[in-house]
Parts: C-alpha cells; sequence; structure tokens
C-alpha cells in the first residue's frame, strides 16, 4: 500500500479537494477503495482510492528558534524554545521542544503550544552602558537573554573589565562607541590606514595595531581626534556567524531570539 495510517492526505479530485487524515486500512471487503479518510471540518468518513490521494504536507505555525509556552498536556505552563521541526505528513508531533526547567526534549503538537513574544527592548549583541548602578559608566556587550524566571534582571552583561553580571533594563542605555570610549578590538581608520584597538589602558589611554603593517602605537583620546582617526562601524553579523558564536559561548539558557531568526534563516538555505 501507498499510504499508511496516520497518513496527512489530500483529496485530488476536480470539486473535492480537502485535507484530511487516513484513520483506517482494509482491503479485504473493498480492495479498490481501501483507505477510510476523515477529512478536516467534515462530520463523515470516506472510503477512498489511492488514485484519489495525495500526501499533504502541513503548514506549520511556528518555526526553530520561537519561544514558546505549554498550554496542556504534559509541561502546561512550562516554557521553552522549538530546536527542531518535523514536517513530514505524518508528523503528529511535529515540534522538538527544549523546556528551560528539563534537560531532555520533547515532541509537542501545535494546538498544545503558544507563542510567546518579546517585549524586550535589547537584544544580544547591543552595547550598552550601566547606569544608576555600582557598574554605572561601565560598558559592555549583551551576552544572554533569560526572560522566564529571571525576568528582573533578564540581560548578562559582558562588561569590558571582563567582568559578568545580569542586569535589568533600567539600569542599561544602548551606546556606540566614540573615540572617548572604545572597547578592545574596536576598528578604526585614518585616511586609508586601518587600524585595530589592541589593548584599552588607564587614562584614556589606547594601543593601536595596523592593519597592514602590524605596527603598534600608544595614543591618547585628545590625539586620536588631533590626527583624524574615525570609528569604523562594524558590518552586520551573518546568520552563521551568529549561530557560531552562540554555540561558542556554551550557554544553556533560552536561546535568543535572534539566535532563532538565524536558525530559521540557516534552515532556509
Amino acid at each position: 500500500m501507498k499510504y499508511k495510517v496516520g497518513d496527512r492526505v489530500k483529496s485530488i479530485g476536480k470539486n473535492d479537494k480537502k485535507n484530511g487524515i487516513i484513520v483506517k486500512f482494509d482491503d479485504s471487503y473493498r480492495p479498490d477503495i481501501p483507505y477510510l479518510v476523515k477529512f478536516k471540518n467534515d462530520d463523515e468518513k470516506r472510503w477512498m482510492d489511492e488514485s484519489e490521494l495525495t500526501l499533504a504536507t502541513p503548514t506549520l505555525k511556528y518555526k526553530v528558534g520561537d519561544k514558546i509556552k505549554s498550554i496542556n498536556g504534559d509541561f502546561k505552563g512550562d516554557t521553552g524554545v522549538i530546536i527542531e521541526i518535523d514536517n513530514g505528513s505524518t508528523a503528529i508531533f511535529p515540534y522538538l521542544i527544549k523546556f528551560e526547567n528539563y534537560y531532555d526534549q520533547h515532541w509537542k503538537q501545535e494546538k498544545n503550544l503558544e507563542l510567546i513574544t518579546s517585549n524586550m527592548k535589547y537584544k544580544v549583541g547591543d552595547r550598552v552602558r550601566a547606569i544608576g548602578d555600582l557598574k554605572t559608566g561601565e560598558i559592555g556587550i549583551i551576552k544572554i537573554i533569560q526572560d522566564s524566571y529571571m525576568a528582573h534582571i533578564p540581560y548578562l552583561v559582558l562588561f569590558h573589565s571582563g567582568d559578568e553580571e545580569w542586569m535589568s533594563e533600567c539600569k542599561l542605555e544602548l551606546t556606540t562607541p566614540t573615540l572617548d570610549d572604545m572597547p578592545k578590538g574596536q576598528p578604526l581608520k585614518k585616511d586609508s590606514d586601518k587600524w585595530t584597538v589592541l589593548h584599552v589602558m588607564q587614562a584614556g589611554l589606547y594601543v593601536l595595531e595596523s592593519d597592514e603593517t602590524g605596527k603598534t602605537i600608544v595614543v591618547s583620546t585628545k590625539e586620536l581626534k588631533v590626527f583624524g582617526f574615525k570609528i569604523v562601524q562594524e558590518d552586520k553579523q551573518s546568520p552563521l556567524q551568529i549561530v557560531t558564536e552562540y554555540i561558542d559561548s556554551q550557554s544553556d539558557g533560552a536561546i535568543p531570539e535572534e539566535v532563532g531568526e538565524a536558525l530559521h534563516e540557516l534552515n532556509k538555505e
């Protein structure tokens, strides 16, 4: 037999194109119509021939990386992230979920899931400055966002000093690099020459390295401005770079929204 019980199918008659599921196979009485099909939004079941059917690919509501909440069945009330999708015609439980409070993973039905939309002000990779806190004035990068069970301090910030600290949204503000405040690794440009901040020293001093010759110099903030150095804005990361950096971070928290979007983009390639 071409199909089996549980297959999602579509009728291919000219005036009768419906989606359904095969609930029984029996070729003992009417071998010409061995498939009993229950169609969507139809109270009746119909016996059908193989030539009247084709496999139907389900249209799924969610994507890899989506943050969801279980609203029925096992893990009701728990939140997690979709890490894999089985889009086959027989997939009754198409979503593989990594729940935040459990080590193992579980396949779930779409009807038992609810999408969690993020209202977070910042995202992973944002450059922020601490305000109204013991670290006031310090600059860092948002490394991880965990807004489920740490809603009061959802942002893990990696500061330029090397310290990591969970911070609340009200204690942070977005900032962009300036010549007065640059992180290690910041690219610079002077005329056609390209430089990189090799080290950040005390009292507004920077060690710069020439990208072309490898020569290093020590300059002050004032000298940077006098000599005409300019900040070079880094290009937007590719999906592969975003996912690779997330894997390298060895984070075991919920997958950040932008990492989920990158996974989705890679999944389409």
